[in-house]
């Protein structure tokens, strides 16, 4: 009997390590090409060699594409590490900017509540020159742009809990307009309420939806040429009140109107662009929803927050 006839090839494959610290690591291949019971022909060993040179160009070829692979996961890997540095560093400087605002917000309250008290006690003089009643009119109304532009960044960074009450609706906004009195007057506004409202109520924190209503009416009024109109319109139905605004203005640019209620977004190159993002947070807390009306002209936003029945009291002394 003819002996056996054993014929091994061994193929070593270098593999990149993936971390430095590790050395290459060879891997073996190992092939038995012959294993008969007779002598192996020429013709059977190229056959076997050619199977075994088949393999090691398919190893090859998966070798290159790990070897690819290695290297622009490589890449991502430090994409997203110094992405991640970047958005650390971003998030630690919007902190400090916010503790900075915030501080500055609460420390400046109480100074322009004593001008607002002032520029309202030199308006109710008796005897005051008309030049003088036209400034004391502008002091007031630029104390209360202060004033409401502060109350953003406050509920901005702070928004905390809001303490419900049952609320009248159609008072709510009389007293937004008579806040905003001297600042659409100075513009050269002409501000309207249309009350339909038949004495609706809902239950609402009134100094959250104060800073509501005026965010609204400050973003019309400072787009505004001289002569614009400001129309506020309320309205009670199928258990919501809604409130819409219009003015006729340059109106909401394309390009913003998918993204109009995020922070910072501002149709105005020195504008902050927190009134719509915490106008859209105040009203969401309270069950409600704002959104962009389509008009032809000028900007156009409907406010829906849900009603309370005759006579309820639903929500009195809870928090939102």
């Amino acid at each position: 009997m003819a002996p056996r006839l054993h014929l091994a090839i061994r193929h070593m494959l270098p593999i990149a390590a993936t971390s430095s610290s590790v050395s290459d690591v060879p891997v073996a291949c190992e092939v038995q090409v012959a294993s008969l019971d007779r002598p192996a022909s020429a013709e059977m060993l190229a056959r076997d060699f050619a199977r075994f040179t088949a393999v090691a160009g398919a190893l090859e070829n998966a070798y290159g594409k790990l070897q690819a692979e290695v290297v622009l996961l490589r890449r991502q890997l430090e994409v997203a590490r110094e992405e991640l540095a970047r958005e650390q560093d971003a998030a630690r400087h919007w902190r400090a900017l916010a503790e900075v605002a915030r501080l500055l917000a609460h420390e400046l309250r109480n100074p322009l509540a004593s001008m607002e008290l002032q520029a309202g006690l030199l308006m109710g003089s008796q005897g005051l020159r008309p030049g003088d009643r036209e400034s004391a009119s502008r002091l007031q109304a630029g104390v209360r742009y202060l004033t409401a532009t502060l109350n953003n960044i406050v509920h901005f960074h702070q928004p905390g809990a809001a303490e419900a009450a049952t609320t009248e609706v159609a008072t709510l906004i009389r007293q937004a307009c008579d806040f905003l009195a001297p600042l659409a007057e100075q513009a050269g506004v002409h501000l309207r309420f249309t009350d339909r409202l038949a004495g609706a109520r809902i239950a609402a924190d009134p100094y959250r939806l104060q800073q509501v209503l005026l965010n609204l009416a400050l973003n019309a009024i400072r787009v505004m040429p001289e002569g614009g109109r400001l129309r506020v319109t309320g309205w009670r139905g199928g258990g919501w009140v809604w409130i819409a605004f219009l003015d006729n203005g340059p109106g909401v640019p394309a390009s913003l109107r998918d993204r109009l209620f995020a922070p910072g977004v501002s149709s105005r190159p020195d504008g902050l662009g927190l009134g719509l993002a915490v106008a859209k947070s105040i009203l969401e807390q309270h069950g409600g929803a704002i959104r962009l009306l389509p008009t032809r002209r000028g900007a156009g936003f409907l406010i829906t927050l849900p009603s309370l029945g005759m006579g309820e009291r639903r929500g009195m002394g809870c928090r939102l």
